[in-house]
């Protein structure tokens, strides 16, 4: 996450793009909560949102434009709980 909150790191490493690829393939909703802002809240430190924007670019990662679309609605739809591929995490 030191590339969403230190400008010095120069590229996402690629367990975040690994992560990233895991959350599109398994929950692409979920991505709704860092575009809309909610994301800020479990950083440690300030979130770049600039820098947010452009990891799927920085990973090679494609982002669903239908499910993004969804997240202009307030809140962000909720996915049902399931374990992410290849995670230790579920979402609920």
């Amino acid at each position: 996450m030191d590339f969403f909150t230190d400008a010095s790191v120069p590229a996402p490493s690629s367990t975040c793009c690994r992560g990233l690829e895991s959350l599109v393939d398994g929950a692409a909703v979920c991505l709704c909560h860092a575009m809309n802002g909610d994301i800020d809240n479990l950083m440690p430190a300030n979130t770049d949102f600039t820098r947010v924007s452009d990891l799927p670019a920085a990973c090679g990662v494609a982002l669903p434009v239908e499910t993004l679309s969804k997240c202009e609605r307030k809140p962000p739809p909720v996915a049902r709980s399931r374990r992410l591929k290849n995670s230790k995490f579920s979402l609920e």
